[in-house]
Order: C-alpha cells, then sequence, then structure tokens
C-alpha cells in the first residue's frame, strides 16, 4: 500500500468528485422537485385505485361569484390583451376581480347564491330519485393490497 493510499479514510465509492470532475459524466441528474420519476410513477399506477366514474346526469355544481365574474369580464380583457396566454389572462381576471369594488362583487355573489340555491334543490330531487347516494358515495370502497394482508395477518403493528 502506497502512502497516497493510506491517507483516505474511507473507501473509494464513499469520495465523492468534484464537480466538474471527468469521471462524474454517469451521474443521472436528480428529478426536480415536485416532480415523479418513471419509477415512482409505475409503482404508483400498479397501486392507485381506480376513480368512480361521475354519473353524468348528476347536476353539476353552481358557478362561484368570481367565475361568473371572470366569464363577464373575460372578452374585455382578451381585447385589452389580445397576446396574453391562456394563464395570463386568467392572471388579469384575478387582479380585476381583486380591485372590483365592493358593490360589484356583491352583485356577482348575489347571482352565485341564487345559482347554489337552485343546484341544492336539483341536487335533493336527484339524490332522492337515486336512493339518497350520489355518485361517489354509491362506488364499493375498493381494499388496498396493504389492507388485505394486514387483515388476513391480524396483526395491528405499525409501520
Amino acid at each position: 500500500m502506497s502512502d497516497s493510499d493510506s491517507d483516505n479514510s474511507g473507501s473509494e465509492s464513499d469520495v465523492k468528485p468534484q464537480k466538474g470532475a471527468k469521471g462524474d459524466t454517469k451521474r443521472k441528474a436528480a428529478a426536480p422537485k415536485g416532480k415523479a420519476t418513471k419509477a415512482s410513477t409505475k409503482a404508483a399506477s400498479k397501486t392507485k385505485a381506480k376513480r368512480a366514474k361521475k354519473d353524468p346526469d348528476a347536476p353539476k355544481k353552481p358557478q362561484t361569484a368570481f367565475i361568473l365574474f371572470s366569464n363577464a369580464h373575460r372578452d374585455e380583457v382578451k381585447s385589452k390583451n389580445p397576446s396574453a396566454s391562456f394563464g395570463e389572462t386568467g392572471k388579469l381576471l384575478g387582479e380585476a376581480w381583486a380591485d372590483a369594488s365592493a358593490e360589484e362583487k356583491e352583485k356577482y355573489q348575489k347571482q352565485a347564491d341564487a345559482a347554489k340555491k337552485d343546484y341544492e334543490k336539483v341536487k335533493a330531487a336527484y339524490d332522492s330519485k337515486n336512493g339518497g347516494k350520489s355518485a361517489k358515495k354509491a362506488a364499493p370502497k375498493k381494499a388496498t393490497k396493504k389492507e388485505e394482508s394486514e387483515s388476513e395477518s391480524g396483526s395491528d403493528s405499525d409501520e
């Protein structure tokens, strides 16, 4: 063993190459925060339960005051900013809503409240027609593999 080898306190695998080192080209870049890798996506898709399908006859939820305001002002915002993207248009509509007077907001809030009352009536009629169960509640819960294995083993250990 030479003197240079004896100076290392750890093995060669413990030593990380410095940035820009020639041997550093084989390292894979870490996935950006919030982004899933192919391996994690495949694993998640195998264990993820399928969502119950929505009933196409179910009543749609009412629009909020902001959505009513946005629909009323979208053409105006687009005409003033023809090159604005979808996201930029939404941002401009949000700023317009924030700058709107209390009276104008109240006008749209009254419309939203009326739409909500109508929705509740239609929803109650829909629920009574369907036995009081909405589409989400009607779907039976499917047991996951973890729940199945825990019920078979009968153990209550925390993992």
